[in-house]
């Protein structure tokens, strides 16, 4: 299956207009994972690094990396007991919504939380 088709399955089309998923490649600083898409896909050519930004209560985001040549760390605003997030594989994910509190995860699969 592919990379499109296992993130349809879990979250939905992402093709057309009013696409939920944004998606960052590279190395280095990626910047700031965009919050207004439901789904970040990364895709690092190097050791990566990237921030999150603190949402608005009720806010849903999903982190997956697709394609992994190097770790990347994002450094998360607002994390309940918690401020950064390694994705140390292909296929690492981590689900976090925002609460009164501030970010809170709620799954993760080959992540460091520190």
């Amino acid at each position: 299956m592919s990379q499109s088709g296992r993130i349809s399955k879990y979250f939905g089309a992402v093709s057309g207009k009013g696409n939920n998923v944004s998606i960052q490649s590279g190395s280095g600083a990626l910047g700031a994972i965009s919050l207004s898409n439901k789904v970040s896909v990364i895709r690092t050519t190097g050791a990566s690094t990237g921030t999150l930004a603190a949402g608005v209560v009720g806010k849903e985001k999903h982190i997956v990396v697709g394609a992994h040549a190097g770790d990347y760390v994002n450094t998360v605003t607002g994390g309940v007991g918690f401020t950064t997030l390694t994705f140390t594989a292909a296929g690492s994910s981590a689900s976090l919504v925002y609460t009164p509190n501030g970010w809170v995860i709620t799954a993760s699969r080959n992540v460091t939380v520190a």
